[in-house]
């Protein structure tokens, strides 16, 4: 493991230096060409032609496999080919429905137990001004909870023509998007294929399998956190840095792996048909967009740049899988629990788009309170405190960074570690 280290090294060395962000990339792009080498080996050992990656990290995720493909010995046949799958959460969920009944609902609402009637509609793209009607029928606003057991929630689950305008939209999402799948190959009549997201939860491969009941749906991630919902009993799920015992310490905070791989086109609210062809409608941020194009970018071009550089040399048939993903989860343990101060930076002016769910975009640029820090040392459960506030950020050990607090930062890894066993 040692030896490929220091082969590593001596690869970033000989590379020509070009922006810190690019340079950032290209160290860090080990664990990103593991893990899409790891689903091009899977796919081929269960014989898939065809891997679907997701939007929107799915973009970035594709350009790997291409370029693994194009630097590879073997013959591009030989291998799975990708295809982008332009889909979100929000495109999925109303279409997998099959009836508009409150059960149904309940997979949106155990992952957000408190949402609005104003929250439910934006996460399902529906029109609030449509609602409005219903909602003044039975005294309620959009400001109050849709999943609450407030006797005029139930009386407007209970209404007809309120289950009736939302099966509308059930019916034309589905019609939409089932289109869509055509279009990709994607049928009622394929057997299995596979499907790459970054992860956490797997939600938009659940949906899918609901709509494609008779599919096996094979579902690959850069990592997996346990399931809130019931699971469709033709989806399979792997997670790469799940293999690890210490996986958890990496995905503890995953919304900067999100960061770092996402893409600048936006996402996917629903579809539209022009010239009998399905496309995708996508919503995009200005600030999102002028963050990708400074640090996001040129950190993915630093990976690509790895990527092409360590598949095409001859380090990597000189180390076992085993060895390689090793390395892999150390690299990006370094990026995640030591980051760069620019990955940092630019996290926190990031707006993250939570749209679904929580019908807003967050910015998680958290101030630390004044005289925090002497605070918590003077007082009792200070730490405990300051662990909470930490974990809050999204992003504890580039919070750190940003706030010239990195002394603290092996403290932090060292309770992060021990929480978790290693």
């Amino acid at each position: 493991m040692k030896s490929l280290e220091r082969e590593l090294k001596k690869l970033s060395y000989d590379k020509v230096n070009h922006s810190p962000a690019e340079n950032s990339g290209y160290m860090h792009g080990l664990p990103f060409h593991s893990f899409v080498s790891w689903i091009i080996n899977s796919c081929k050992s269960l014989g898939i032609k065809k891997v679907y990656y997701c939007t929107r990290e799915g973009e970035f995720f594709k350009q790997i496999h291409d370029k693994i493909l194009s630097s590879s010995p073997m013959c591009p046949s030989e291998q799975p080919e990708s295809e982008l799958l332009e889909v979100s959460r929000m495109s999925t969920f109303l279409p997998s429905l099959s009836d508009c009944n409150r059960e149904e609902f309940s997979r949106l609402w155990r992952q957000y137990d408190n949402q609005t009637i104003d929250e439910f509609c934006a996460s399902l793209n529906l029109p609030v001004e449509e609602v409005q009607g219903f909602l003044a029928t039975y005294s309620l606003s959009i400001s109050d909870y849709i999943n609450s057991d407030d006797s005029r929630v139930d009386l407007l689950w209970q209404d007809i023509n309120f289950k009736a305008w939302l099966k509308s939209y059930v019916v034309t999402s589905k019609n939409f998007l089932l289109s869509y799948l055509k279009q990709k190959q994607i049928t009622a009549e394929t057997n299995s294929f596979a499907m790459v997201d970054i992860g956490w939860r797997g939600t938009i491969q659940d949906n899918i399998a609901y709509i494609l009941p008779q599919t096996q749906i094979f579902g690959y991630y850069f990592g997996l956190i346990p399931a809130l919902n019931p699971q469709p009993s033709n989806v399979n799920k792997h997670g790469y840095f799940n293999r690890f015992t210490s996986y958890k310490v990496i995905l503890k905070s995953p919304t900067p792996i999100e960061f770092l791989a996402n893409s600048n086109n936006g996402s996917v609210i629903n579809y539209h048909l022009t010239n009998n062809c399905v496309s995708s409608n996508r919503q995009s941020d200005k600030v999102e967009s002028e963050i990708f194009l400074k640090f996001i970018l040129p950190f993915q071009s630093g990976v690509l740049d790895f990527v092409s550089d360590f598949n095409s040399s001859k380090i990597k048939n000189n180390f076992d899988d085993s060895c390689i993903d090793s390395v892999s989860y150390k690299v990006m343990y370094r990026l995640m629990c030591n980051p760069p101060k620019e990955a940092s930076s630019y996290f926190f002016m990031y707006p993250h788009n939570e749209i679904f769910g929580m019908a807003k975009t967050v910015t998680h640029n958290f101030k630390m309170p004044r005289f925090f820090l002497l605070h918590i040392l003077f007082k009792r459960n200070g730490l405990k405190k300051l662990r909470k506030f930490l974990n809050s950020t999204r992003w504890p050990q580039a919070y750190l960074k940003v706030h010239n607090l990195s002394l603290l930062l092996p403290i932090y890894n060292f309770i992060l570690k021990f929480e978790n066993k290693i």
